[in-house]
């Protein structure tokens, strides 16, 4: 059977890279899937750098927004700050 195990970026892995770093690390040489979700999108908030910076092992990557950009989502919308939203709804 296969183990996987699922991390929050922001909130949870930045607010303590120096424990998930090595952890990952371990579960992927382990055989474990490692699967970093997040809310903003991959390519133009640099993720990859983000997670290699932290020392991450990953073997899947999931952005909500890039997941409702590419079905077009019709309540997602973007905040004054360019973060990405999507209704309740939605």
């Amino acid at each position: 059977m296969k183990k996987a195990l699922g991390l929050d970026l922001h909130g949870v892995i930045n607010s303590a890279p120096e424990f998930f770093g090595p952890m990952t690390q371990s579960l992927v040489r382990d055989g474990w899937e490692i699967h970093v979700l997040m809310g903003s999108h991959i390519k133009e908030n640099g993720i990859e750098g983000e997670l290699n910076k932290y020392g991450i092992a990953y073997t899947h990557l999931f952005s909500i927004a890039d997941y409702h950009r590419e079905n077009k989502t019709t309540g997602m919308w973007y905040d004054e700050k360019g973060d990405p939203w999507v209704s309740d709804e939605d």
